[in-house]
């Protein structure tokens, strides 16, 4: 009984796995995927540092409330804009982001996660100065700083 040796592969299969693998990379190329943000790339702001940032005519500062719009409504920092986590990572808000020298998330307090969550989504597209303050509103208030509420807009039938 004569043994042969195993085939290689045809060509054509292999063709198949290099097209394949040339088109997986481009799709991820030109998705715009970054490399991961932890923690350790992340700048916190303490009241005192958020308050200097507001107060230089020099730069403009972006305060973004990250927490769900009903949150914003009930009280917000004085200036703040709404852009919730969800929508921020769908890309929302990226003319008004990228007119800032420095952007500031915040979310209700230490224990939230959201605002890490936001400045990672940020760090993770390239944006510059992004900054954490990572006490939130709760901070804000206990340091006296002012708290505003504002209404939704009209609901209007589509």
């Amino acid at each position: 009984m004569k043994h042969s040796a195993p085939s290689a592969p045809a060509p054509t299969v292999i063709s198949r796995y290099i097209a394949a693998s040339l088109v997986l990379l481009a799709l991820i190329s030109s998705t715009g995927c970054k490399t991961k943000t932890s923690d350790r790339d992340i700048a916190f702001l303490d009241y005192g540092d958020l308050v200097g940032l507001l107060d230089n005519p020099r730069e403009t500062t972006l305060v973004v409330d990250v927490r769900p719009r009903e949150k914003y409504y009930a009280g917000h920092i004085p200036g703040a804009v709404s852009i919730p986590l969800p929508q921020l990572n769908s890309g929302a808000g990226g003319s008004l982001l990228s007119r800032a020298t420095n952007i500031v998330v915040y979310a209700d307090s230490f224990e939230s996660l959201l605002s890490p969550a936001a400045a990672k989504v940020l760090i993770g597209r390239d944006y510059r100065n992004v900054f954490d303050f990572r006490g939130g509103l709760e901070l804000w208030r206990e340091e006296g700083g002012e708290v505003v509420t504002s209404q939704p807009p009209p609901f209007t039938p589509g």
